[in-house]
Parts: C-alpha cells; sequence; structure tokens
C-alpha cells in the first residue's frame, strides 16, 4: 500500500479508540497506517475535548473533527468535518452525526418487511421524551406539556422523570412508543445528531425540533416524521398528533415511508464522501495538504485558548438558564 501513514488522535473523549471508527476504517482500506503519539504523527486527527492540538508539529496535517456544536477554526486545522452548514473549497465536509451511529443502518431498514398486527401490539405508550441535559433550548418543554395534556408522555430521562426512574435501554424504551419528542440542544443550522436516527431506528414517529430545514438540508423525508418548525407551532404539532394517533392506518402509513428522502443521502453515500474528503488529505505530498496558517498556534496560545473556551462555557451557561427560568415564571 506503499508508505506508511503515521496517525495520532488528541482532544477526543477518554474512552475514544480510534480504531474501531469510521476515519481509520477508511483510510486502512486504501493504506498501511500506524496510530502514534501526536510527536511523531504526520497527520493529526482533532477533537473539541481539550487543547493538545496546539502543540503538534506545524509539519503535521490537522483535521478537526467534532459531533458538538462548534464551529471549526481554520487557523486551527487544516481540515475539518463538522456540522456548519459551509463550502470552504476542499477544507470542510458536513457531516451530520447521525451517520456515524450504528442506528442509521437500522434507521435505513425502519420500513421494511414489519408486521402492522406485531406494529401495533408493542407500541403500549403514546409518546416518549428523554432528556437528561436541560441546558438548551426550552422547545422540548414547551412540547412535553402539550403532548402531555392530551395523553400522558413518558419521561425517561432524568428531567420530570415520571416512570420511576431513568431508562437503561433508550432504544427499547422508544420502541413502546408510537412518537418520540426529538429536541436538538440547539436549532443551529445544519446541527444535526443521532437523536432522530434513533427515533427513526425505533419505528416511532419523531416529533423532530433541531438544526434541519427540509428546503435547504434535503436528508429526511417529510411523510416520516413530524416536523415542528415546519408545523410553526406546538398547537399545530398537537393537532397533527391527535391525527396520527386516532388512526391506526395512517400511523403505520407513517412507520412505512423510507426515514431519509433518496438514495443520494443514503448511509452509502454519505461514507462515499467522506472517504473522497479523507482521501483527497491522505493521496498528496504532506506538503501539498497542508492548508492552515502555520503560524497560527503562536498568535493564538493555548492558554488563551483555554481562558476564553473556559469563559465561554460559563458565561453563555449562566445566560442559557436564565432565560430558561425566566420563561418559566412568565409562562
Amino acid at each position: 500500500m506503499g508508505d506508511i501513514k503515521k496517525i495520532a488522535f488528541v482532544d477526543f473523549m477518554p474512552n475514544y479508540n480510534p480504531k474501531e471508527q469510521h476515519f481509520w476504517k477508511i483510510l486502512a482500506r486504501h493504506y498501511d497506517l500506524e496510530l502514534v503519539e501526536k510527536e511523531y504523527a504526520d497527520y493529526v486527527f482533532f477533537s473539541v475535548w481539550g487543547n493538545e492540538h496546539w502543540s503538534v508539529s506545524d509539519r503535521c496535517v490537522k483535521i478537526f473533527y467534532t459531533g458538538e456544536n462548534r464551529t471549526p477554526d481554520f487557523n486551527a486545522c487544516d481540515y475539518a468535518i463538522g456540522f456548519e452548514k459551509m463550502t470552504f473549497k476542499d477544507r470542510f465536509l458536513w457531516l451530520p452525526l447521525f451517520y456515524l451511529y450504528d442506528e442509521c443502518q437500522a434507521m435505513e431498514q425502519k420500513h421494511l418487511d414489519f408486521d402492522r398486527d406485531l406494529l401495533l401490539a408493542e407500541k403500549t405508550g403514546f409518546c416518549s421524551i428523554t432528556v437528561s441535559n436541560t441546558n438548551r433550548d426550552p422547545i422540548y418543554e414547551k412540547l412535553y406539556n402539550a403532548l402531555n395534556s392530551y395523553k400522558k408522555v413518558d419521561s425517561g430521562g432524568k428531567w420530570n422523570n415520571n416512570i420511576g426512574g431513568a431508562v437503561k435501554d433508550k432504544m427499547l424504551f422508544d420502541t413502546q412508543h408510537k412518537f418520540s419528542i426529538v429536541c436538538e440542544n440547539w436549532g443551529n443550522d445544519g446541527y444535526i445528531t443521532e437523536k432522530i436516527a434513533q427515533a427513526f431506528a425505533a419505528r416511532t414517529i419523531p416529533i423532530y425540533w433541531g438544526g434541519y430545514l427540509q428546503e435547504r438540508d434535503k436528508l429526511f423525508n417529510p411523510k416520516a416524521f413530524i416536523d415542528v418548525r415546519t408545523l410553526g407551532g406546538v398547537d399545530e404539532v398537537l393537532k397533527m398528533v391527535k391525527e396520527i394517533d386516532s388512526n391506526d392506518d395512517l400511523f403505520c402509513q407513517i412507520i412505512a415511508e423510507p426515514a431519509l428522502l433518496d438514495d443520494t443521502v443514503s448511509l452509502g453515500a454519505v461514507m462515499k464522501k467522506l472517504e473522497d474528503f479523507l482521501l483527497n488529505i491522505f493521496e498528496q505530498p504532506i506538503e501539498s495538504a497542508q492548508r492552515r496558517t502555520r503560524y497560527a498556534k503562536y498568535v493564538i496560545a493555548p492558554q488563551m485558548v483555554e481562558m476564553l473556551q473556559n469563559y465561554y462555557y460559563k458565561k453563555y451557561g449562566f445566560v442559557q438558564k436564565l432565560r430558561y427560568n425566566i420563561k418559566r415564571i412568565l409562562k
């Protein structure tokens, strides 16, 4: 396969195993790879959970990946993979997080070969919601209150838990319900995580709010879920839920719709885009693949980055909680 590609992974979560992830598996099909410490790497993948990436050699090609709602700093990386709805020459790939989850395969097959009677029999509950992190847009609470005024919504997370404790198997929990309230933490453009894929995979109807816009992103089949943003309000969502809930034929018709819009956004098609993006980087000589400003780490010291991040988290978190509490008081 040619020269060995020496790769390091830094600033990921502590339990992150690079060799079990898509980036490594894709590259391993084309190259001999060696997982090394950052000091010996020619290529460094990094994420948002630390600042080690600032100390790597200027010669390294740095590839930023985020599963969080964070915008890439292209002075700190040569290439980036993330949520932001943008194009930047060959340096950025939009990759919604759900494509990297196992549930994506089940989501693609959820409309195939299901037994109507068994499906209806397993739906012993009306609607599920699983929320533990409340530092987020309060839309989830509005949806919960509206639907719970019609029928009981089972809350399986730490927030407002009403089933005797947090669920251990979210997939099984969702599978037992006809609907599932699925809200991203934030509504930033393009920010689409695994949450909606998990609901689709459980053969429930997602009641979805997030950074997805149908006319722009064109990922999901609009006949397969309830798009809160498209409907425009909680009252309209409740009206649609009532209609579906009272009509088993309509419910099964929606479940029988494929989750994704067409083959151009299938798991296979998106993984091919990821493969092409990575191969474009690794097929070039290292010097040709470099894109970032090489003096950036001297302009923005790692200590300053850490200080600004800590300030951002503290201030932003406080403002969000204050906003949330004010809205609750004024309701």
